[in-house]
C-alpha cells in the first residue's frame, strides 16, 4: 500500500515493471470480475472502469474473499485505480473455473485468471491462489498425488490461448501460491513458440512440482525466467520441489502468516531482502517431506479422501467451516471406525516424522564458533514509513515525495 501511495504517480516508462508490480497484479486476480466484464460487454476494460463497475455492483453488499484471504485487496483495488501507474492498464480475458464431481474426469478444480494490457504491447498473465471453496483445497492436496492436475492443464491452454490472441505482446506470467504453480507449469508447457515470448514467470510462495517435472525439457527451456519469491519463514513455497531462481524476502509476520504477501517488506521499487530461509521453515519443510515419502501413494489417496469427505458433510466454503466447527467435530465422529482410524494412524505419523526431524537437529554437535571481535553498530535501510511525517502517515500521503524520491 506503501509502494502504491509513494510510486503510484510513476509511468512504467519511468520506472520499469518490478517484483512489486507483480505481486499487486497477482493479488487482483483473486476479485471475481465475471459479472463486470459481461454486464460491460467489451473485450477489454481499463483498469479504473473495472474498479468503478465492480464497486458500484457491490455497494450494499459485505466485501469479502472468504476467511483466509485479506480484505486488504479491495483497499488495494481503489489505489491502484487512483494511480497513474495502473489506472490505464486493460484488462481482458477473465477466467474463474470451480467444480466439484469427482465421479467425472477432470471433475475437481478451481482456478481463476485474468490478464492485464500494457501500452509497450506487454501483457502479464495473473493466476489466484487457492479462493475458499474447499474443492480448491481438495485440487491442493491432490497435487501430492498426482503428476498434473485439471487446473494446471486448463491454465496452459488459457495461456496459449491469451497469448495467440494478442501475438504482438510479450508475456509475463505470474501469481500467488497456487497461482504462481500455475504460472510455471502454464509457461512450460503453453508451447515453444509462445515461451519464445515469456520474459519472466513469477512464483510468489508458491508450491512446488514433483521431481520429475524439473526434469522435463518443456520446463528446462523456461527455467532461466522463473522467478521463486519467498517470505523468509515461508511454508507453502517449500512444498513440493523448486529448482529455480530464488529471491528470500523480509515479511512484518512470523510463520504461515507470511503466506499474506501484504505482509512483505518494500523498500522503493523493491522488496526487502532477507538473508536466507529461516532454519524453523527449512525444518518444517523436511519434516512434511519427510512425512509424505513415509506414505505409499494409496495411502496418501485414502487420507486425503478420508479429510476431504470430513470437511465437506455440511460445508462448501473454509467460511463455513471457521463459522461453525462443532459441524466438524460432528462430521468426524460419524465417519465408519476404518476412516477414523486413517485420519489418527496418517497424524501420529506426521508427529513422528516432526519429532525425528527435531530429535535429530538436536543431537547435531553445533559447530565450533571463533571469538570475533563485537561488530560496529550499523543503521539498517531506511523503509517506508521513514520517509513519512506524522501529518502525511494521518492523511495517508507521502511528504516530500518529489524531493526524497528515487
Amino acid at each position: 500500500m506503501d509502494y502504491l501511495r509513494w510510486r503510484g504517480d510513476l509511468s512504467f516508462k519511468q520506472d520499469a515493471f518490478n517484483d512489486v508490480d507483480n505481486l499487486l497484479l497477482s493479488g487482483f486476480s483473486y476479485v471475481d470480475l465475471r459479472e463486470v466484464f459481461e454486464g460491460a460487454g467489451e473485450k477489454e476494460l481499463p483498469l479504473s472502469l473495472v474498479c468503478t463497475l465492480y464497486f458500484d455492483r457491490m455497494q450494499g453488499k459485505k466485501l469479502h474473499l472468504g476467511a483466509l484471504l485479506p480484505p486488504s485487496i479491495f483497499d488495494m483495488m481503489k489505489l491502484m485505480a487512483e494511480s497513474p501507474r495502473f489506472a490505464s492498464v486493460r484488462l481482458t480475458a477473465v477466467k474463474s473455473v470451480a467444480r466439484d464431481d469427482p465421479d467425472a474426469p477432470d471433475g475437481q478444480a478451481q482456478w481463476s485468471a485474468l490478464t492485464f494490457l500494457f501500452e509497450d504491447q506487454t501483457m502479464y498473465i495473473a493466476f489466484s491462489g487457492t479462493d475458499d471453496t474447499l474443492v480448491g483445497w481438495k485440487e491442493d492436496f491432490n497435487m501430492a498425488i498426482y503428476s498434473t492436475i485439471p487446473s494446471q492443464r486448463e491454465a496452459e491452454a488459457y495461456v496459449r490461448q491469451v497469448a495467440l490472441a494478442y501475438p504482438d505482446y510479450k508475456v509475463r506470467l505470474g501469481g500467488h501460491s497456487k497461482g504462481g504453480n500455475l504460472a510455471i507449469y502454464s509457461a512450460a508447457k503453453c508451447g515453444q513458440d509462445v515461451q519464445d515470448r515469456i520474459m519472466t514467470v513469477y512464483a510468489n510462495d508458491a508450491p512446488g512440482f514433483p521431481r520429475a517435472f524439473l526434469a522435463d525439457p518443456d520446463y528446462r527451456r523456461v527455467k532461466d525466467r522463473v522467478r521463486l519469491i519467498l517470505p523468509d519463514q515461508a511454508f507453502v513455497g517449500l512444498l513440493l520441489y523448486h529448482d529455480a531462481r530464488r529471491t528470500v524476502v523480509k515479511s512484518s509476520e512470523k510463520s504461515v502468516r507470511q503466506h499474506d504477501c501484504f505482509t512483505w517488506l518494500v523498500e522503493k521499487n523493491h522488496f526487502e531482502e532477507a538473508e536466507g530461509l529461516s532454519g524453523e521453515a527449512l525444518l518444517l519443510r523436511k519434516a512434511v517431506l519427510a512425512w509424505m515419502n513415509d506414505m505409499t501413494l494409496e495411502e496418501r489417496k485414502a487420507f486425503i479422501e478420508t479429510v476431504y469427505r470430513v470437511l465437506t458433510v455440511e460445508a462448501g466454503t473454509v467460511t463455513e467451516l471457521v463459522e461453525n466447527r462443532a459441524t466438524l467435530l460432528r462430521s468426524y465422529k460419524n465417519l465408519e471406525p476404518e476412516q477414523r482410524q486413517i485420519i489418527r494412524a496418517m497424524l501420529k505419523r506426521l508427529l513422528k516424522s516432526g519429532k525425528q526431524v527435531y530429535t535429530g537437529v538436536l543431537q547435531t554437535p553445533a559447530p565450533a564458533v571463533k571469538e570475533v571481535s563485537p561488530p560496529k553498530k550499523s543503521v539498517g535501510k531506511p523503509t517506508f514509513v521513514t520517509h513519512f511525517s506524522g501529518s502525511s502517515l494521518r492523511s495517508g500521503k507521502p511528504s516530500g515525495a518529489k524531493k526524497k524520491r528515487d
